[in-house]
């Protein structure tokens, strides 16, 4: 049975170990900004004090006299996967998912992952019942508040009305986690990893909880893992490299 955990674990933030998100209704695309120079010129210059400029052959704006607009560049493949939100329908959803993960596990640098996780991330907050989303936005809202007491509570709830549903046990193993009960966090941890086996938030907190008490075969089987799911995620190699090294050192 694991006892204890290393204080500085201890001391991560939500965001850090779980990623905790504090809106569940948070868009899965950015708001577009305003281009520069959208606004209404005065007395014939342009935004940047020059005369206004000329509409190509196109009609559209900033293309050169006689000249057509440059063509608006291609969509990425997670563009392209998000440009219609999160489906309502769960069997899209979890085709969704797939995408994401197939998408997370090919990404070129660590920029394309973050963007790709954080993505996953939101789809993991999506319950497809308004009832329990509500539930998780109060549960992780209180926590953000440290009522850690109510938010398990309320995750208690979340999990009553939807035992499938991973990411509130999820957020309970972090709870459980900063009460210095790795066991019952690793239990919850387990549960989201049988219902989503890529959950990769979930992984790195299994394989954390396995260093920390010392079982580094265990903890570097679940990093191993992590890398196949997610690459680039930071910081992932150097443990995995460090466990690595620790087991084949044992054996010389």
């Amino acid at each position: 049975m694991v006892t204890s955990v290393s204080s500085s674990f201890r001391n991560l933030s939500v965001v850090t170990m779980f990623a905790a998100a504090i809106c569940v209704c948070a868009p899965l695309q950015s708001a577009l900004a305003q281009a520069p120079g959208d606004g209404q010129p005065r007395n014939g210059q342009s935004d940047n004090g020059g005369k206004a400029g000329t509409l190509g052959k196109s009609g559209k704006p900033g293309a050169k006299a006689g000249q057509p607009a440059p063509p608006p560049r291609p969509e990425t493949p997670l563009q392209k996967l998000l440009k219609n939100g999160i489906p309502e329908n769960s069997i899209k959803r979890a085709r969704l998912r797939d995408n994401l993960y197939a998408l997370l596990a090919t990404a070129e640098d660590e920029k394309s992952s973050l963007r790709i996780a954080q993505a996953l991330r939101r789809l993991w907050l999506t319950s497809g019942s308004d009832t329990v989303d509500l539930l998780m936005h109060r549960a992780i809202k209180a926590l953000g508040a440290n009522k850690a007491d109510l938010s398990l509570r309320l995750l208690n709830a979340v999990i009553a009305l939807a035992p499938d549903y991973a990411e509130a046990w999820n957020r309970r193993a972090y709870i459980y986690y900063k009460r210095n009960d790795p066991r019952a966090a690793a239990g919850d941890l387990r549960r989201v990893l049988a219902l989503d086996p890529r959950h990769f938030k979930a992984l790195e907190g299994l394989g954390t909880i396995f260093r920390e008490s010392g079982d580094d075969a265990n903890a570097l089987k679940v990093f191993e893992r992590l890398m196949d799911i997610h690459p680039n995620a930071k910081g992932v190699k150097e443990v995995y490299d460090e466990l690595k090294r620790k087991i084949e050192g044992r054996g010389i």
